[in-house]
Formats: structure tokens, sequence, C-alpha cells
């Protein structure tokens, strides 16, 4: 944080559980908004005698690495031991913050929450008659299925990241909100229903949550089941089974309903004459005394190994589990103190074989139903939920020694939905364990929580997240050569590793995997075990980096890999491996092509088939376009380009202000030799490693957004080796614009060569983040016919 100081109270003593502390407090403004810090003890006292030291009347400070809490309600700043106050420091931020504060913003006002009320139980006729100014809402009603549609599709394909409906296009899955091919789509239950009560008939939408409740299968189920019975392509039997049935069902009345006369309704609940009188427990429904865990134990959980996955693809059984009874009419809990912030939360876990739980008796009594993970929300004292502990891992420090924080991946019945660093889902929402959270196991049969759940992505696609350090994605593919070693290498900071390194492929797109140490190690003791090949591969939670202008999946703290999975995708891979075509598309090893030596000429000349290539040419700078807008501004956190709008840059990725972003080169330079001449964009290394200079370097304090630094003049002249890409637009669109991936002086080859062999990105298993590289910009930020431009 950056601010200017406020309101500075003396030192204030106070005892707390018989041990004397010293507290400093003032406050922290920006100009819009203040923030109260507190510090402690003697962190506190030597910044206070510093301040006195001070002779300015108004004093900036910066607070790096500032603890935030929560005290009274309001946030407040605090200190830890890795926190540092640099008191009126010569960094960019001051300056900008100095202009800054005599803006005034008004703070937005939030809504207050949303009334919740009980539903109105209507009949058919009285549904009908609602009329077209009646609001959206939602219903109970009683209906008899009359009939289950067999003529319509019983199913539809998802987005595994949003998820919408997708479907097929061009031989492929593609979600458009997304902007992504889905490789593997999920698959969700849609019904259509002739429903009835003694005032009338409506069609009816039993949507995939309810369905797959009822029928204790998903989609993927009953495919294999109609694969095994030889019955593919007809309608599923155990859909037949709502017939003749009378079910309670809450209906959404939606704008199509009411004003465009549809008589199609969807089933948000379904509730059939036993369920509504059920209180949905898992257990039996004799009052026993439930027992329950209050910390996990991690003596079974081998340190020196990461999780992994390995399985043949043979279905195999479930666990067995003791199921531990639960109590419904147990004792309500004691309501927590005013002081105490922590949310208790209620879980009920399926744990397939890593966690122990300590079991201790419980005097609580929980809710008939469980609370979808998706519908938590904070400041809510009490849930219960009903998950399966899916996946595991320690936090750990890029040494390896480990922190103190143990994670696991809950996984429930509803979709998967989207929302630090390297996320495993796209979620807000984190669940704390406290000595106050509950956990009972709970008895395993007839569970609609799948055993996992994955959101693929395709392999064309990884080049567009390379630089992505906020999620972590899912990949699938079959190993080409599943006879990988242990490589021992130096890396550039002249630290030993190993490293195990194959190729991926689904029979499109072949890409490369880079396992580190001792993930690497565990990797290559799995893949030599004795098992079906080819050996398809499910990386969950994986990274893509950029290694030679070309993606790299690698792991990260989360990551596992399962071999051979009992799961939809790899067993659609490995039906398509039986056909010779497909099969010798995966198989085929591609011979890695090095940059090629060309002249500016023949650059210009080159066809589609060169497209993603890369290539050298010894060229001259004569001209930098002093037109074009030199340096571009990133996100601190994510390195992502940011967005000026209204009057703040902010992060579309991560979603924030950055009221002080970094800035970065993108300078446009004119390149000739003999044969002609084109336009070369050198981004931030390259500049860089030519100037010896950061960006924020070169702009003085008063400079404007118009500054043109004069030392990039001294490039001029001077001849260069550059190495760059072909993009689509180079050769479609006869631009003239170029990227540069690596330059150097004079006309050299070996000098480069040996730079790029010497950049290994390595990525250990305890390493939590990494530098990644700028957001690439887009041809439309450039102007491409720039009137320095040459023929």
């Amino acid at each position: 944080m950056v601010g200017r100081i406020q309101n500075v109270r003396t030192n204030i003593k106070s005892i707390k559980n018989d041990v004397e502390k010293v507290i400093t407090k003032f406050d922290l403004t920006d100009g819009r908004y203040t923030v109260p810090v507190t510090l402690f003890d003697d962190f506190g006292v030597q910044f206070a005698e510093e301040l006195e030291d001070c002779k300015q009347t108004e004093i900036y400070i910066i607070i790096a690495a500032a603890k935030v809490g929560l005290y009274e309600g309001i946030a407040n700043l605090t200190n830890y031991p890795a926190t540092r106050i640099y008191i009126n420091p010569t960094h960019y931020s001051i300056g900008e913050l100095k202009a800054k504060m005599l803006e005034t913003i008004e703070e937005t006002v939030s809504s207050p929450p949303q009334e919740i009320t009980e539903l109105k139980t209507l009949t058919i006729k009285e549904i009908k008659a609602m009329t077209p100014d009646s609001t959206e809402c939602r219903v109970k009603c009683q209906l008899k299925v009359t009939k289950v549609e067999e003529q319509s599709s019983w199913f539809y394909a998802v987005c595994t990241k949003c998820p919408k409906e997708i479907s097929r296009v061009d031989g492929v899955f593609k979600c458009e909100d997304c902007n992504r091919i889905i490789p593997y789509p999920d698959k969700r239950f849609r019904i259509c229903t002739l429903c009835s009560d003694n005032t009338g008939s409506i069609a009816v939408i039993f949507l995939d949550q309810e369905v797959t409740r009822i029928i204790e299968k998903t989609v993927f189920d009953i495919e294999v089941d109609a694969i095994q019975e030889n019955t593919e392509g007809k309608f599923p039997a155990v859909l037949k089974t709502f017939e003749k049935k009378v079910y309670t069902i809450t209906l959404n009345i939606t704008e199509n309903n009411l004003k465009k006369g549809s008589m199609v309704y969807e089933a948000d609940e379904i509730f059939d004459k036993i369920e509504s009188t059920a209180n949905f427990d898992p257990s039996t429904n004799t009052d026993t005394q439930m027992v329950e865990a209050a910390t996990v134990d991690l003596k079974d959980d081998d340190l020196s190994t990461p999780t992994t996955g390995i399985s043949s693809t043979k279905t195999r059984a479930r666990v067995d589990i003791e199921p531990v009874a639960f109590d419904p009419k147990e004792d309500t809990p004691a309501k927590l103190n005013k002081k105490d912030k922590k949310k208790k939360i209620r879980l009920s876990l399926y744990i397939p074989h890593a966690i122990n739980c300590e079991k201790t008796a419980s005097k609580g009594k929980m809710s008939s139903r469980y609370a979808a993970l998706a519908n938590l929300k904070t400041g809510v004292d009490n849930y219960k939920i009903k998950v399966r502990v899916i996946r595991k891992w320690r936090g750990a420090t890029k040494t390896g020694e480990e922190f103190k924080n143990f994670n696991i991946l809950l996984l429930d019945n509803k979709d998967y939905k989207k929302t630090d660093k390297f996320r495993v889902v796209r979620r807000d929402n984190q669940l704390i364990f406290t000595t106050d959270t509950k956990i009972q196991q709970i008895e395993e049969t007839a569970a609609q929580i799948a055993t996992e759940i994955f959101d693929f992505y395709d392999l064309s696609e990884l080049k567009n997240y390379m630089t992505e350090t906020t999620y972590v994605i899912d990949v699938v593919g079959v190993i080409k050569d599943h006879k990988i070693l242990l490589e021992q290498i130096t890396n550039r900071h002249g630290i030993q590793q190993e490293q195990a390194k194959f190729v991926i492929s689904d029979g499109r797109t072949n890409v490369n995997v880079t396992f580190w140490d001792k993930y690497a190690q565990v990797f290559v003791e799995a893949i030599w075990k004795k098992m079906e090949t080819p050996v398809i591969i499910i990386l969950a939670g994986c990274r893509v980096q950029m290694w030679s202008n070309a993606p790299n999946v690698t792991h990260v703290a989360p990551t596992t890999f399962y071999l051979n999975l009992n799961h939809h995708s790899v067993n659609q891979l490995r039906r398509m491996l039986a056909i010779p075509d497909f099969s010798k598309k995966v198989m085929a090893m591609e011979k890695k092509k090095k940059a090629e030596l060309l002249t500016v000429e023949a650059i210009k000349s080159l066809d589609k088939d060169s497209v993603e290539a890369e290539v050298l040419a010894h060229v001259t700078i004569m001209h930098v376009d002093d037109q074009q807008k030199w340096f571009f501004k990133i996100c601190t956190s994510c390195d992502f380009e940011v967005d000026f709008v209204n009057e703040f840059y902010s992060c579309a990725r991560c979603q924030r202000i950055v009221p002080y972003p970094e800035i970065r080169f993108r300078l446009v330079v004119i390149a000739l030799d003999a044969t002609g001449s084109l336009q070369i964009l050198l981004e931030d290394r390259e500049v860089r490693s030519l100037l010896g200079k950061r960006a924020r370097q070169l702009i003085p304090q008063e400079a404007t957004e118009e500054y043109f630094p004069e030392s990039f003049k001294m490039l001029a002249t001077q001849t260069f080796t550059i190495k760059m890409e072909i993009h689509a637009a180079n050769v479609l669109k006869q631009s003239n614009l170029y990227w540069a991936t690596n330059i150097c002086h004079g006309f050299k080859l070996e000098e480069m060569d040996t730079e790029m062999e010497q950049q290994p990105q390595s990525q250990s298993i305890n390493t939590q983040a990494t530098t990644s590289t700028a957001h690439l910009p887009g041809m439309s930020d450039l102007n491409c016919n720039s009137s320095a431009v040459t023929n």
C-alpha cells in the first residue's frame, strides 16, 4: 500500500494475557479512502522514532507486505514478519499519488440484501392464468408425469468452464463466451416431459441436477451402460421410470412463459412423495450419535512425493468406508461470540483414501438440507455441505520448506463454475478449516458426487495461456513415447536439477511437458510400471509456460497426474487409437525445426505454412519509429496489460484497480538489409538487453505521455541479428510488422543459440509462482502503416 500519513497517535501500552504490548496507530490515505494502520511492539516503536526525525510536513510511505485484518468491522493494516515501511521513498508511485491527492471520488453504497420469501403452491390452471405483467418467479405444484418424450435429445453438452451450452461446429465443440475449444465437454440431462394435474397439462423440462439425484446416474454412466449393453443410440430405459409418478415440483416462471405464451417450464427442484418428508440425510434413520473430527491426521501423508493418481482402464471398486451415523435430534450449537469472527462450517466428507479423521463426540444439530459449494456466502454462521475430497497438496516454498497449510480440493454434485496465483478452481470463496469446523465422514453408498472433475483445455489453444498465472488448467493427451528417463541438468543459476521431458498429443496437436526434481522422480517411477500402452495422461491443475516460443506444460503445487484413468475423455481417446489413421498421427515423431537465416525479401515471401515459425535475419536498424507509443503499462500482480477506464488503470484478469502500474518497453524500429526493409517490434526483454535499463528509468518524473527518450536514437545505424516469429497477419494480411523474440549485437548466430539453450524454464514441485512474460499486444495496438515504413 502507498499513501500519506495522517492522525498519528501516541504509542499505547496494553496488557493482554499478562503480556505488555506497545501499539502504534495512524491513518493512511490516498485522497479518496482512508485506512487505519496498527503496528505492534518494536516494529511500531522504531517506526514512530523514524517519524520524529522526519523534517517534511507531509509524510508519504509505502507499506510492503502488510497484513490486512478486520477490526470492529473495518479493514485494518498491520505488520507481519515480512512487512517493511519506506518513508518518503523516491518511487514513482509517490509522485503519482501527490498529483492525485486533489481528486475526490464518492464511495458506492451497497444495496440491501434481497429478502427471501416462501414459494406459492399453484395449480396448472393458476400458472396458465398468470398475466404478462406478472414478475418472473418460482412456484410449487404437484404434478404427475404423463409422458417422457423420447424423440427429443435427453442431454446436452456444456463448457467445462462457464458452464454454457455448446454445440459442435466444424467438428469441434467451442464455447463462444470463453473463446476456446472444449475438447471433452461435460454433459447434462435435459429430459422433456408432459406433466398434468386435475386442472390441465404443461411441458416440463427436468434438468441435470435433479435427474442425477433421483436416478443416481450421470449422463456418462448411462452412456457406459449403453456401450456395454450394445444399446447405443436408443433412448435410455431408466429415464422412462419417471412416468406415472407424482412429484412436488418447483417451477421457474420466466419471461418466455409470461409474455411469449410458452407452455414449456423448467423444473428447478423435484421432490417425490418420499423425498418431501425425508430429511435428505445420507445416513440411516435411526437416532444415533454423530461422530465428528475437528482435525485432519497428516501422518499418512508421504511428504516426499506429490499426490498422483494411477489407474488402469478397468473400473475400480470404491474404497470401503465405515459410515458414521448422524443424529438430527442433537442440540443446537451455541451461537458465536460477537468478538469471534470465525465461521462455523459443518462438513460431510466422502474421503477416498487420503485423509484420516480424529473422531470426537458432537453436540450440534445440523440442518436437514445440504448447501451447494457454489452458494456459500460470507457472514453466515453455519453451513452443512456434502462434498468429496478429490485432491490434496501441501503449500511449500521454492526451496522445499513446508508452510503450515494443507490444501484440499472439494467437489459437490453441482456444476463446476468460474471464479492467489495458480488457483485450482475459478471461485472467490475459500473455506478456512479451524477448531470450530466439524467434519463427519459419511457412507458413500448411492453417492451422486463424481470421483473427479476436470476442465480440459484443447492442446491447440495452450499458446493463449502461456502468461496465465492466476489459474491452473487441465489437459489430457496420449504420451507419444512412454520410455521416459530422468535427465541431470545445470540451470542458468548454476543449480543441479532433474527433469523428465515428454510429448503428449490429441491427434492434432503435440505439446511438450516438463517435470522437475521430486515430481519428475515420482512420475518416471510411475510411467515405468506395467500398464496398457499407449499411456494416456491427465494433468490436472498444471501450468503452461513459454519455451522456445512454444507452450510447455509443467507443474505447480496442486498439479496431479493420472495415468490411464477410468474417465470418459481417456476412454474416448483409447477408442480413437484403434483407428489406424488417428493412431499414426498421434505416435508420429516430429523433428523440431531450427530458425533459418533468411533475407528480408525471403521473409516477406513466406507462405501460410510458415505461420508460427521462427526466422533469423541479419539487419541494420535505420530508424526508431517515434510515431508509435514506445511503452505500455502492466498489472503489478499478473503482468497483464492494464486498461485506463473511468480515470483508473484496471486489470481485466485480476479484476482490480492497479493504482501504480509498471511500465514495459514496446518499441517499433525500421530494419533493413541489402534486399529490403521491414518493421520489427522489440518488446521489453529485447530493449532492456540492448539499453541495459528498464523503461521507467528513461522517463523523467515531470514527463508527459508523449515523451520520447533520446537514448533510442543510439540504436540507429547499428547491426543486429534478430530472431522473429511469423504471425498469420504477416502472411495472410501482408502485414509489414514482425515480432522479435530475441536480439543480439552484430551479425552472429553462435551467441544467440548459446543464449537460448541456457534458458530452461525450470519449475520445481514446490514453486508457487514465477516471473511471467508481459502480455503480447494485439496487431490493432500498433500502426502498421507508419509513415516511416519503407518499401
